[in-house]
């Protein structure tokens, strides 16, 4: 995070990522790999993470109308409509492909930049 606080040498941050960041398992990249020619660590330098947000969506046939919901709160669409639409959902087993994507893409990141990747 640009201008965000970070520790005198030696101190830890003042942020950490969570364990596993991505929902995955951590980097395998250590600092013996030199800089990554994607992301040279100068690039990079005043930055303590990545984060990368994503809209998100359903996981399970039995999250697609509450994330629904959740999403439509507040503008009066009735629930026959929301499992109507849901029903686009369940071409993709009731889940939504976003999260599986943005996974990827969040493991991905961690491999080719030289900072802790949080995806939420």
């Amino acid at each position: 995070m640009r201008g965000g606080r970070r520790g005198a040498p030696g101190e830890p941050a003042a942020w950490a990522p969570p364990a596993g960041g991505c929902g995955g398992p951590p980097s395998s990249r250590t600092d013996d790999d030199g800089p990554s020619p994607a992301a040279p660590a100068p690039l990079l330098a005043p930055y303590d993470a990545l984060v990368l947000l994503s809209f998100g969506g359903p996981e399970g046939p039995d999250d697609v109308v509450p994330f629904l919901e959740n999403v439509t709160r507040g503008r009066g669409i009735p629930r026959e409509r929301l499992e109507e639409v849901g029903e686009h959902y369940f071409l993709f087993g009731g889940r939504s492909p976003i999260n599986d994507q943005s996974r990827a893409l969040c493991a991905a990141l961690e491999e080719v930049v030289e900072l802790p990747v949080a995806w939420g």
